[in-house]
């Protein structure tokens, strides 16, 4: 009943501001959705238009026939959150299957090759789209997509050409995958058994080969469902016809986007909300703060609208209203409130995990590397969710220059990771029973032989990955030919960290002391 009085409530809320009474009303103009036929229509025109664009994700329309959150289908906060994403219908299932090393076949025409290095000789920062054919292959059985997208990913630190101008040789670079780029399918899309986009990483810096997969990995065994599914791949690419060169091995990973969002719509309650990738300097402590939509024109923003991208306003209005309350509101009020419009303990696991993998390339150590998803339109009425990215700078990686976070990634209290100014973890901290969550997610994941981050559980882990693909490594850039236990050379930790050595410099035991130390 209180269901029912609650959408009662929200419908003749609707109708007011639309000037509008029960009685002046057809069950028509009742009950239709917000995000009916006429949303419908405007997005497919965006389709068309943004085609040549770049890679925002206005180019999906919304399922029609499958209504958010039924009244018939109620979450059970003690299952296995994992059996309410549907992971066969958009993919995650097959691609990102733990069992099997698959491999990705890139084949591209040689004017689309030079149009791709001419973007990047241009501009660096290129979000360019070419034409290339894909197969998939896994376990002896191949799925063939042709004329997808192909583009390069990364920030400044990351991006390289794709090819060498001098000697002609392949690099190690991110790319991008858009299987349904170019071929607009209005009954089935083209993807691999319903994925569609996916990013693939190279392991830059990480001579373990492991980090970034291990993380995810991590995310998922302690119940993080908002982190995004990914395995290893070996990449091949051809060019004009050439023979194929081997890239690699390849971090998949599944990408942020409308795709992403409803196969966890039970989860987040509806996938039609706003999603949002937050950049360096992100802080969610003041209103206005370099706020835009992502159109594919090359401008960057903190905080960067990824759907929904006609609705700007609407949507930076809602972030607004986010921020103000959560920075104004005090004392039992924000309580309340902070429980009404964020799912608390998953937030509060989320970052157990981030602190205790020393994530310090993060939102509160370093305002960077996360999205956010606000699952309604309406900007007072909705649930906050925040989404872990990029997770390579972990596991003993350091940078004494990004705070202390960064100098003792192993070390740092995990009630002051950041500053307190960046309020999301802080704020929530200072309340007793909140505070208790989060000491709770970091002591069961050091729980020995049984919590994800205790030395044997873990290492353990690292060998099984790392046995997928010990002898594949080696790849036709000259780049990464080896693996082995260590951090890059410009790691500055207080120490060089360790995943499998048996020793105090063992990451995995001396994040567990630091724990042990600081939650008493």
């Amino acid at each position: 009943m209180k269901k029912i009085g609650r959408i009662l409530s929200i419908l003749l809320t609707a109708l007011a501001l639309a000037g509008l009474t029960l009685a002046s009303c057809t069950p028509e103009d009742i009950f239709e959705t917000p995000d009916g036929e006429q949303e419908q229509e405007q997005e497919q025109g965006q389709e068309q238009e943004q085609e040549q664009g770049g890679d925002n994700d206005d180019d999906e329309a919304d399922d029609p026939d499958e209504p958010d959150n039924p009244d018939d289908d109620e979450i059970d906060p003690n299952a296995d959150p994992y059996t309410y994403i549907n992971t066969e219908k958009y993919g995650q299932t097959y691609v990102y299957d733990p069992l099997y090393l698959p491999q990705m076949h890139l084949s591209v025409t040689q004017s689309e090759w030079n149009a791709l290095l001419s973007a990047y000789d241009s501009n660096n920062a290129t979000t360019k789209q070419i034409h290339a054919n894909l197969k998939f292959v896994k376990n002896g059985e191949t799925t063939a997509v042709n004329d997808v997208g192909l583009r390069l990913k990364g920030n400044v630190y990351s991006r390289k050409r794709p090819q060498s101008a001098s000697s002609g040789r392949f690099k190690h670079v991110h790319y991008q995958l858009n299987l349904g780029k170019w071929v607009k399918d209005n009954d089935e899309k083209q993807s691999i058994k319903g994925a569609q986009k996916i990013c693939l990483k190279w392991f830059k810096d990480d001579p373990t080969y492991v980090r970034e997969i291990l993380v995810y990995n991590l995310f998922k065994d302690a119940g993080v469902w908002t982190a995004s599914y990914n395995q290893y791949c070996q990449l091949y690419i051809s060019v004009g016809g050439a023979a194929e060169k081997y890239l690699g091995i390849y971090d998949m990973i599944e990408h942020l986007d409308k795709q992403y969002l409803k196969s966890r719509k039970k989860l987040f309650g509806s996938s039609k909300g706003f999603l949002w990738k937050c950049r360096s300097g992100v802080s969610f402590s003041k209103t206005d703060d370099d706020i835009g939509a992502d159109l594919d024109d090359g401008k960057e923003y903190r905080y960067e609208l990824k759907t929904k991208t006609d609705s700007l306003a609407i949507a930076k209005k809602q972030l607004n209203n986010f921020i103000s309350n959560y920075n104004k509101l005090t004392g039992t009020a924000f309580h309340d409130w902070v429980q009404e419009h964020m799912d608390v303990p998953l937030f509060l696991r989320t970052y157990a995990v981030i602190v205790a993998v020393g994530l310090w390339d993060d939102y509160w150590n370093d305002g960077n590397n996360c999205y956010c998803y606000f699952n309604s339109t309406d900007p007072v009425n909705y649930k906050f969710y925040f989404i872990p990215y990029d997770c390579d700078n972990t596991l003993g990686i350091g940078n004494s220059g990004c705070g202390n976070a960064g100098k003792y990634p192993a070390s740092q209290d995990p009630y002051n990771w950041g500053p307190s100014w960046r309020p999301l973890v802080y704020k929530l901290l200072k309340f007793s029973d909140f505070k208790a969550i989060y000491t709770a997610e970091l002591k069961r994941m050091i729980d020995s032989g049984e919590g994800i981050m205790d030395y044997d559980h873990a290492t353990l882990k690292v060998k099984r990955l790392q046995s997928m693909i010990n002898r594949k490594v080696d790849n036709d850039t000259g780049e990464d030919t080896s693996m082995y236990d260590g951090v890059p050379s410009w790691s500055s930790a207080d120490k060089t960290y360790y995943l499998l050595k048996n020793s105090s410099d063992n990451y995995f035991k001396a994040k567990a002391a630091s724990i042990q130390k600081y939650c008493k």
